[in-house]
Order: structure tokens, then C-alpha cells, then sequence
């Protein structure tokens, strides 16, 4: 056990370090890409570029027990009514 505060901090920042599932979080990140390529070229005309959201946007609880969040912002003249708009993709080939 730390007998100093530095000492004590250096050992925490060291276990928390998550290098040991850097091979895993590049298959999530890679998936994410994936995902993001296939949106965007699914909605080209009819939304702006996908974004990351929630926490590995906000580099808050990085962790592979979270997942990576994607929002589409839609274009306004994408959809005539609500209807239209909860049926996104529906129809589609993916």
C-alpha cells in the first residue's frame, strides 16, 4: 500500500489503466466506422454526417462495458410528417 499521496495516486492511475483491452476497443471502434460508412452512405441525401454521442464523445466512462453511441441529425426537409420520420429505413436494404 502507498505510503505517500503521490505514491498512492501513481497506483491508481495505474490500474485504471485499460491498455489491457486496447485490441478490444479497436474492434468496437472499427465496428463503429463500419456502422458510420454504411449510415451515411444510406442517408446521404437526407441527413448531415453521423456524430459520436454520449460518453465516448464526452471522453467520460470510456470503458467496453459502455457502448459507442451514434446520432444522425436528419435535415429538416428529410421528413414531410412524424410518420415518415419513425420509419427511417424501413423498406431498406442494409
Amino acid at each position: 500500500m502507498a505510503t505517500d499521496k503521490k505514491e498512492h495516486l501513481e497506483e491508481v492511475l495505474e490500474t485504471h489503466k485499460m491498455s489491457h483491452i486496447s485490441t478490444l476497443f479497436d474492434k468496437y471502434k472499427t465496428k463503429s466506422k463500419e456502422i458510420r460508412e454504411v449510415l451515411e452512405a444510406e442517408y446521404n441525401d437526407e441527413a448531415y454526417n453521423v456524430l459520436n454521442s454520449g460518453s465516448y464523445a464526452k471522453h467520460t466512462a470510456i470503458n467496453i462495458k459502455f457502448d459507442l453511441d451514434l446520432v444522425i441529425p436528419f435535415k429538416k426537409a428529410s421528413f414531410t410528417t412524424i410518420r415518415t420520420q419513425n420509419h427511417v429505413g424501413a423498406g431498406r436494404s442494409h
